[in-house]
């Protein structure tokens, strides 16, 4: 029995110290593994690092490319400049007519438009309003989005780089100048460069009576600008 005991004995203690052993072994590949995996999340920590530095690169150099491309088509394109005036031989040209049992006034003016750009431009619309106003601080500011109440005076040909060209605008509205009054016109020449870009000039001028003299809106400049 003492045998049996001893052995019993000897029997538990290599048990537990076999499974110290695999507890061990355990712990170590346990630690192993943390660490593994620590350094690899800093390799992927460092990777993403050179990812986002990449990626900013990249945005810069997309940046960089639309700004050369920018400037190539600005210094490229067709730039359509417009001015309103009278043709000289028949003068300031305003009527008013009571046709229709209604005041209407109607003002005949040249356009020019000059093409100061280095390529053609295909001028597709002209479009004209034209308001009676009190003063200036009462002129409609009236947008591209309103151009559906405008008059469309057509198109006008191929513009070449340099080339001018004039046609005659066609404006209209109802009643006619009372005291302190003057007629507010405004015309957008819609147009196509050689990217087939639609741009746009965009003109607002006074038509001032009793002589009718005509001047630009220097001081609204939304009423004068290009696209």
């Amino acid at each position: 029995m003492s045998v049996i005991k001893d052995w019993a004995d000897y029997l538990g203690i290599f048990s537990s110290f076999l499974l110290f052993i695999i507890g061990a072994l355990g712990v170590g590949y346990a630690v192993k593994t943390l660490k593994a995996i620590s350094k690899q999340a800093e390799l992927m920590d460092g990777q993403l690092g050179e990812m986002k530095a990449a990626g900013t690169q990249v945005a810069q150099q997309v940046i960089l490319t639309t700004k050369q491309v920018e400037y190539i088509v600005n210094t490229e394109r067709a730039w359509v400049m417009g001015e309103l005036g009278w043709y000289e031989k028949v003068g300031p040209n305003v009527k008013v007519s009571t046709a229709t049992g209604e005041e209407r006034t109607t003002a005949y003016i040249k356009l020019t438009c000059r093409n100061q750009g280095k390529s053609p431009a295909w001028i597709d619309h002209v479009y004209g309003a034209l308001s009676i106003v009190h003063n200036r601080s009462t002129i409609e500011e009236m947008g591209a989005d309103d151009r559906d109440n405008f008059g469309d005076n057509g198109r006008i040909g191929p513009l070449g780089a340099g080339e001018e060209r004039s046609t005659s605008v066609y404006l209209t509205c109802s009643g006619s100048t009372k005291d302190k009054e003057f007629l507010s016109a405004y015309v957008i020449v819609e147009y196509r460069d050689i990217f087939g870009i639609k741009r746009e000039t965009f003109l607002g001028y006074s038509i001032i009576p009793p002589d009718w003299s005509l001047g630009r809106q220097d001081g609204l400049p939304n009423r004068n600008r290009n696209t």
